[in-house]
């Protein structure tokens, strides 16, 4: 185990008892826990995803949340989904926080000592104390589009893994390249950040989004139903994350999503409703013959498709239907 300076250690709290949080439960300090390893960081430089070692020689990850006014009630909407839920391509919930100084872990700088505490989510270490990342990561700051076979790979991992939470009740509805982890031997994916998530059956800790029952979502990955219709009760949200699945793999594939990039999230979403889907992108994918690449449109028209309807039942026939695509 290497030394690690005592500048890397992370200062907050977690709750006295993980079986129930809100805003009633009591804290204790969090026990000498260091950052180890930045995974991924936000715009800003902020570390947004930490392997940390604990006091007792134990790897976990903490996942940090918006420190504005919504952070805490995201992470506890993360946090109830994901003790919901157990399944191999799900990180499993350890505990919740409140750290009020966190390191950097790739400087030897001093660490930022905040006036507000962020909120924290701690899972288990996906990494087997090694560095994962993100496919965003893969595909803009690494290697560029992924090979459809390895696409084929990591996306049934997660058809399975969205099936098997919608059967829980739990639907994502943010699903990204950024929102996808992947294991140092490049074979497990992860699906994380259910902070904006919806599980059935529960009217406790609403985030804004919930209370007024906005839609939620990264625009360029909404379903057009979901981006036309104003109020969140108007939307499958089984049919909308389908869409999101679809615009996952035509990125990892392309390099781009179907919009196309705008600054404007305005435009992006008004691309979503009203422009038809250029698959244009489709006859650049080296790996593909052109027969193949005939099939990828079909499923992409299909798929992408404004009319709920048309999207298959399910993630894992949708993954299904994109192996038989690129066969």
């Amino acid at each position: 185990m290497p030394e690690i300076p005592e500048n890397l250690m992370i200062r907050g709290l977690i709750p006295d008892s993980g079986d129930t949080v809100d805003s009633l439960c009591t804290f204790r300090p969090i026990e000498k826990t260091y950052a180890f390893v930045n995974i991924q960081v936000t715009n800003d430089d902020r570390p947004q995803i930490l392997l940390c070692l604990d006091s007792d020689k134990n790897f976990f990850i903490m996942k940090f949340s918006n420190p504005g006014g919504d952070g805490w009630a995201l992470t506890v909407i993360e946090a109830e989904c994901l003790k919901r839920l157990d399944h191999p391509h799900i990180p499993k919930f350890i505990n919740l926080a409140l750290v009020n100084r966190i390191p950097n872990a790739f400087e030897t700088v001093e660490p930022v000592n905040l006036d507000k505490p962020i909120p924290v989510l701690m899972m288990e270490d996906l990494g087997h104390e090694r560095i994962i990342r993100t496919l965003e990561y893969d595909l803009k700051l690494n290697r560029g589009p992924l090979p459809p076979s390895k696409i084929l790979l990591y996306m049934a991992q997660i058809a399975d893994a969205l099936d098997y939470a919608e059967s829980k009740g739990v639907y994502h509805l943010d699903l990204k390249p950024a929102n996808i982890l992947i294991a140092p031997d490049e074979e497990m994916a992860y699906l994380i950040d259910f902070n904006v998530a919806f599980f059935a059956g529960s009217n406790r800790f609403l985030s804004p989004q919930r209370l007024y029952n906005w839609i939620v979502g990264t625009p360029g990955y909404i379903s057009p139903e979901g981006t036309h219709n104003s109020r969140a009760d108007n939307v499958d949200y089984h049919k909308s994350q389908l869409y999101g699945f679809a615009v996952t793999i035509f990125e990892l594939l392309t390099g781009e999503i179907p919009t196309g990039t705008d600054p404007d999230p305005m435009e992006v979403m008004k691309r979503t409703t009203m422009a038809s889907v250029d698959l244009i992108l489709i006859d650049n994918i080296k790996e593909l013959n052109e027969k193949q690449k005939a099939k990828l449109k079909r499923f992409f028209k299909k798929t992408l498709s404004k009319d709920p309807a048309d999207r298959p039942k399910t993630a894992v026939r949708l993954i299904k239907a994109f192996k038989m695509a690129i066969s």
